[in-house]
């Protein structure tokens, strides 16, 4: 019985253990994305901005 209590708290707290890092990997996750599209938006509207600058009407 001693034994299987403490397999019993050692299980539950690994499925806590798990649960907390799923939920902080998805946060940190959909936050990296968030920045990555934020990059890309900027990066391509300072292309977009450079290529009017250099272009010449015809």
């Amino acid at each position: 019985m001693h034994w299987l209590l403490i397999w019993q708290v050692i299980f539950v707290g690994l499925l806590l253990a798990f649960g907390v890092m799923s939920v902080l990997i998805v946060i940190n996750g959909a936050h990296d994305i968030r920045r990555l599209l934020l990059y890309l938006e900027e990066t391509n509207s300072n292309a977009d901005s450079s290529e009017q600058k250099t272009t010449t009407p015809e």
